[in-house]
């Protein structure tokens, strides 16, 4: 679990700034950001610190689709709503931040 700490973080860190120089990378990031979570959410921890390691996954994708990569990344998010027991916190986050960096323009 210590090692997570540290270790979460700074693979994310690298995912971000990879995907922001590399756009041709972002399907290899999102790939292993999906892996990550995966893994994550069948570790051995406590409640809150795995939903913790969760929203740092989902904080990664959604810096994807920040960025650009958004159909991808809203494909796996509604794959994992009707393929897994999501955390009710994660999808409101999800949700959440989503719409926050949406921009125009968009349609009404």
């Amino acid at each position: 679990n210590s090692s997570m700490k540290v270790a979460v973080p700074s693979l994310l860190k690298l995912l971000a700034d990879i995907s922001r120089l590399h756009p041709q990378q972002w399907p290899c990031c999102l790939e292993l950001l999906v892996k990550c979570f995966n893994v994550t959410s069948e570790l051995d921890l406590e409640s809150t610190a795995r939903v913790g390691y969760l929203q740092m996954m989902l904080t990664g994708m959604l810096y994807l689709a920040k960025l650009g990569y958004v159909l991808p990344v809203l494909h796996t998010f509604e794959d994992w709503l009707h393929n897994k027991n999501l955390d009710m916190s994660l999808i409101r986050l999800f949700l959440f931040r989503l719409l926050g960096t949406s921009q125009p323009p968009y349609s009404v």
